[in-house]
């Protein structure tokens, strides 16, 4: 989704319940890592669902997973330009880094566990000409 201030993009990351019991994620949130020493040019939010289940109001519903079974989150990142117009602001954008940070729960007591993804400059621009 794109309009004169800003870009929202997303990705899909799709996980499985390795496990011989149900398991749930109990939470789950994106941190998007793109310090001002780094590029302050834009404002970023970023929030996450489960894509059967869809939600509007940034909240994470926990979710079951059956023992060999998985589903797929879906991770929105937007980028609003601190002037107003994102085609400017956008200019130079490096890279950021978005932490995912997830708590799953078993038979065993909670875990929290974190993995990384990239958004690349390159995406940036891709998803700025679409």
């Amino acid at each position: 989704d794109r309009s004169f201030e800003s870009i929202t993009l997303f990705c899909d990351i799709p996980f499985v319940n390795k496990g011989r019991q149900l398991g749930t994620i109990m939470d789950l949130f994106p941190r998007p890592l793109l310090p001002e020493e780094h590029f302050d040019a834009v404002k970023v939010n970023a929030w996450a669902m489960d894509i059967n289940r869809p939600r509007q109001d940034g909240y994470f519903e926990a979710i079951i997973i059956k023992p060999r079974k998985g589903g797929t989150i879906r991770v929105y990142v937007t980028l609003t330009g601190k002037t107003g117009n994102i085609r400017e602001d956008i200019k130079g954008f490096p890279y950021m880094d978005i932490d995912i940070y997830y708590q799953i729960v078993g038979r065993t007591d909670y875990h929290i566990d974190k993995q990384r993804i990239r958004l690349t400059a390159e995406e940036v621009q891709a998803a700025m000409v679409q």
